[in-house]
């Protein structure tokens, strides 16, 4: 991790500000996110100062005394000089001199941080759901056979295939969760995000409440997401749709239905395998195919008949998979 005094002035300036902004209820969160995807060195930034807060509040930070820094380092100049005027006012405004301070004894040891351990855990969950609490309060409902690695002080996360996000809203805190060639970063927020399987190809975001942030390396910029918005993509083409969606019905799958809006059969099917208990198989001719509707999903065959019906398929049943296919196509 990069040290205080080895970032720019200008990123640790507008980390400070947005760090105070986070505190008022006109915080613009669309503007913030953006930041923090601008480049990694601003979430780094952001996070270590949001950390040194932390310890001033908890009052368990210890002040480094000056002769502990190297013998060859002279005096750093002072963190409100550095800032720009108005800078300052705001600054003072919002009672932030300890905060202040506080980053100045970090510059002087930039050390302080870089050697945090990165710990880490990971949760998979077998035929039943599994609720995931965080540090922070956060809860994390992971879906049946899925997978949810938590790390670096429960703040970024990788999930492989669905779960259901519970963020209060905490300033200071921002989450960044994985998922295919996806990464978002929520403040504070319910949403849900379900994958096709360990190498996504098609990534489901659904949100309930709030507001996040979806980016990724073949995206061109990030793109917010408000309440009631969906968004698939789609990791070979490189495309992503959003549409509208139902606020009450994101994250369903916890009470029997699966509701869905212009979503590929391919991540359908990777749901009903998921929750319905058993394999259902899709063609590669028919895994970009969309599907539209509301399936209520059970043990067994019925929702994937449900759905061969309504897409005008046919189920052909095996040993232990159910496969669809065309009409045409069945032996």
């Amino acid at each position: 991790m990069t040290g205080l005094d080895a970032i720019p002035e200008d990123i640790v300036d507008e980390a400070i500000a947005w760090h105070l902004a986070s505190r008022s209820d006109a915080m613009d969160w669309g503007a913030f996110s953006a930041w923090l995807e601008a480049s990694p060195l601003h979430r780094e930034c952001y996070d270590q100062i949001a950390q040194v807060d932390a310890m001033v509040r908890r009052q368990d930070f210890v002040p480094i005394e000056r002769h502990d820094a190297p013998a060859q380092a002279s005096e750093p100049e002072s963190v409100k000089e550095r800032l720009h005027p108005g800078r300052k006012i705001a600054l003072a405004l919002a009672g932030a001199a300890t905060l202040v301070a506080s980053i100045a004894v970090v510059a002087w040891h930039p050390g302080l941080f870089g050697t945090a351990p990165h710990d880490e855990r990971m949760v998979e969950t077998g035929a039943l759901t599994q609720e995931v609490v965080l540090g922070d309060g956060s809860r994390v409902m992971l879906a049946p056979h899925s997978r949810l690695a938590v790390g670096d002080g429960d703040r970024r996360m990788t999930v492989i295939g669905g779960a259901y996000f519970v963020v209060p809203h905490r300033p200071g805190r921002v989450l960044s969760i994985a998922a295919g060639g996806l990464v978002v970063s929520d403040i504070g927020t319910r949403f849900d995000i379900q994958t096709d399987g360990p190498q996504a190809r098609y990534v489901r975001v659904a949100v309930a409440e709030g507001q996040v942030s979806v980016s990724g390396p073949t995206l061109d910029q990030a793109l917010p997401m408000k309440a009631g918005r969906g968004l698939v993509f789609d990791a070979q083409a490189g495309e992503v749709r959003i549409a509208p969606v139902a606020p009450d019905r994101v994250g369903g799958w916890q009470d029997g239905t699966l509701t869905y809006a212009d979503t590929p059969l391919a991540l359908v099917a990777a749901d009903l395998t998921r929750y319905a208990g058993r394999g259902l198989d899709v063609p590669d001719e028919l895994k970009g195919r969309r599907f539209s509707g509301t399936l209520v999903f059970a043990k067994g065959h019925s929702s994937a008949q449900d759905l061969a019906g309504l897409m005008g398929l046919v189920l052909v049943h095996g040993a232990d998979r159910d496969r669809l296919a065309r009409p045409d196509d069945r032996p």
